[in-house]
């Protein structure tokens, strides 16, 4: 359930994490299910972030939700992002960026061979602020084709945006990137 960020609200959610314990396997799809199906207020977004070490089942309905999620929030008008954060030696990444994509978020990974600090400060530039939301292109006059990612995420103020593509002839009219600052 979402809560306003108070101090007693944070101390909550600090004391509910160092109560967590790992085990067993990663139930990823009734994660996403709860922490996508809550209603967000009007006028406020909904980031989400997993976390994982490891493999896990049902990547194809977990993404297909993510898509879901996002679409049905900007549907009402509302925002949703999701991110994936792969942390581990046996990373499904796959699932990882499939659900950053999907989620108009960014992925991350950190190995076991890196200081996972290292891991968590390279999310955090990334998401750090949105520069630029609802991007999208103009290709002018110039025929595209082969266009990855064929939904373009937010611009994000410490991670570029790459877009490739195919273009065939020549154009009169240059490309335009419209986007929502």
């Amino acid at each position: 359930v979402a809560r306003r960020a108070s101090d007693a609200n944070v101390r909550l959610g600090l004391d509910f994490i160092d109560r967590a314990r790992a085990g067993g396997g990663t139930m990823l799809l009734d994660a996403v299910g709860a922490a996508l199906s809550p209603d967000v207020e009007v006028g406020r977004g909904r980031y989400v972030f997993f976390l994982t070490d490891g493999y896990v089942g049902s990547e194809d309905r977990i993404i297909a939700s993510t898509k879901a999620f996002v679409a049905s929030m900007e549907s009402k008008g509302q925002r949703a992002r999701v991110f994936g954060f792969g942390v581990g030696s046996s990373m499904n990444r796959s699932l990882i960026d499939g659900l950053s994509r999907e989620g108009k978020g960014v992925a991350v990974y950190a190995t076991n061979r890196e200081d996972p600090a290292r891991g968590v400060n390279q999310f955090f530039r990334y998401i750090d602020r949105s520069v630029l939301r609802d991007v999208s292109i103009d290709w002018g006059d110039f025929k595209v084709s082969d266009v990855t990612p064929g939904e373009l995420p937010d611009l994000f103020a410490s991670h570029p945006l790459i877009v490739h593509g195919r273009f065939s002839g020549k154009g009169s009219r240059m490309p335009v990137i419209h986007a929502t600052s």
